[in-house]
């Protein structure tokens, strides 16, 4: 397969371009920098620019590509969310979805598979209601966030493209994401639960990421929505004990609510104070099967991971 990924340095796109290149298909990445794809990716990837509004520099890989993944967005993680931070979130995803539907629109082929990302934020803070891909969507930041994001979209599937939403979950490497960041917490005796520690943390193993994502590009009646998360739902304060227990370490600490909020504000709200409680319903009604369905035995192949030389040589989010 030929397969463009758009935004692929960050944490997820680096382990889709090594995984897929692995399997010997053809892979364009598209980025900003351009310098800094070529050092992770450099044979195994034709590396182009990315310009916003101007597909011009890989549009004719278009027309021949079978798939088109899209991953670009501002971290929402980088920084505390000011209204000009917050409004810069959402114009960065949109302006992209924009740009894809231009070149889309520009080339012949609609054999392309489009493949966007999204987040599980979309259904804001679920308590400790179970939702699966049918839910409606909250009302928080993060849920217009993802709302905004996966509408803007729309108009490809207009066209006769196959349209496939990623919502992720928290995702979870041995180089990157959330575990990359908590594991020297916890191991530094600093673990502990955010608030009541009763809201959901959905979570998924990056090897699921790029099995699941094989597994829709090879299905040929998947397309819509599908939760990235895997099948066990789980507390904060569930996830907070597994993963203390996986790197040999009490996590004693209650961290009040009132003190996240001070600390980061609305994003500390949003991020680490609600949560959802998740299902792969779609996933698994096509017939996926997990390769990390329990917390534990992803836990301890991340450990395990975590000690071998790394991947890449930068540690980011998408």
């Amino acid at each position: 397969m030929k397969i463009i990924i758009c935004g692929a340095t960050g944490f997820i796109g680096r382990h889709l371009v090594r995984f897929f290149a692995a399997q010997g298909n053809e892979l364009v990445v598209v980025c900003r920098n351009q310098e800094k794809a070529r050092k992770l990716f450099a044979p195994s990837a034709l590396c182009l620019p990315w310009r916003m509004h101007d597909p011009s520099p890989w549009l004719e890989q278009l027309n021949d590509a079978d798939a088109l993944i899209n991953l670009i967005g501002e971290n929402i993680f980088a920084r505390l969310w000011t209204p000009s931070y917050k409004d810069k979130l959402l114009r960065s995803r949109i302006e992209a979805v924009e740009t894809i539907y231009q070149a889309f629109r520009a080339v012949k082929t609609r054999q392309c598979i489009y493949l966007q990302a999204s987040a599980v934020g979309y259904y804001g803070h679920t308590r400790q209601a179970v939702v699966d891909e049918h839910a409606p969507k909250g009302d928080d930041f993060l849920a217009h966030l993802a709302y905004q994001w996966e509408r803007a979209s729309e108009p490809i599937a207009d066209l006769g493209i196959r349209r496939i939403l990623l919502r992720f979950g928290v995702i979870l490497g041995p180089d990157g994401g959330a575990f990359a960041r908590l594991r020297p917490i916890y191991r530094w005796f600093l673990g502990g639960t955010l608030g009541k520690g009763t809201q959901g943390l959905p979570w998924m193993h990056i090897r699921d990421v790029q099995e699941a994502i094989r597994f829709l590009l090879v299905h040929e009646s998947a397309g819509g929505v599908f939760n990235f998360v895997a099948p066990q739902a789980i507390s904060q304060k569930e996830f907070s004990a597994a993963l203390a227990a996986a790197v040999g370490r009490p996590a004693p600490w209650k961290i009040p609510a009132f003190l996240v909020k001070l600390l980061f504000g609305e994003m500390g709200q949003c991020l680490l104070l609600n949560g959802q409680y998740v299902k792969p319903a779609s996933l698994l009604a096509l017939g996926y099967s997990f390769r990390f369905a329990e917390l534990a035995l992803a836990l301890h192949d991340l450990v395990r991971e975590s000690h071998r030389p790394r991947y890449f040589p930068e540690n980011e989010n998408i």
